[in-house]
């Protein structure tokens, strides 16, 4: 398979300006999110949206596995699954809840806090703690969009 650099050395996309500008933009966010990833799992031993998880349910602390599962986009499998491995990592807690002993909630430990205050804010769940201009968010959210469409990744883009 061919990476970015060959594609440009044998003209593998349309010659246009802006064309090659949009891929080397993705190219570049593509790239600092999977230096990103690849530092944290190095460092701490979870992937970047293992931490991007911990951050959201530092934020609900405690929270309940079907509240999680309600308000993120993720397929309840990769959720358990992240779940555990935060888990096995000692960075989180999953207990029975006091007040209803069927449901599961997870806890953030003080492994868990300590991870969070040495990990830098970034990728999208920044979005929601930063001061951003809703016109951008705007913006933002119709590129991601019509990126889907553009790069014919659309049919993958469905949870089931």
């Amino acid at each position: 398979m061919l990476d970015l650099e060959d594609c440009f050395a044998y003209n593998c996309y349309v010659s246009n300006n802006e064309s090659i500008s949009a891929i080397r933009s993705w190219w570049k966010l593509e790239r600092a999110r999977a230096k990103f990833d690849a530092q944290v799992k190095r460092e701490v031993g979870v992937t970047g949206s293992q931490v991007a998880l911990l951050r959201i349910i530092k934020e609900r602390d405690p929270v309940s596995i079907l509240r999680l599962r309600e308000e993120l986009d993720w397929h309840p499998a990769s959720l358990g699954q992240a779940i555990s491995r935060l888990e096995s990592h000692d960075l989180l807690k999953v207990e029975n809840d006091v007040v209803d002993r069927r449901r599961r909630v997870c806890v953030v430990t003080e492994q868990g806090r300590d991870l969070l205050s040495r990990v830098p804010l970034v990728g999208p769940v920044r979005l929601r703690t930063q001061q951003i201009n809703p016109e951008d968010l705007a913006v933002m959210k119709r590129g991601f969009e019509i990126a889907l469409s553009a790069f014919g990744l659309e049919e993958w883009s469905i949870d089931e």
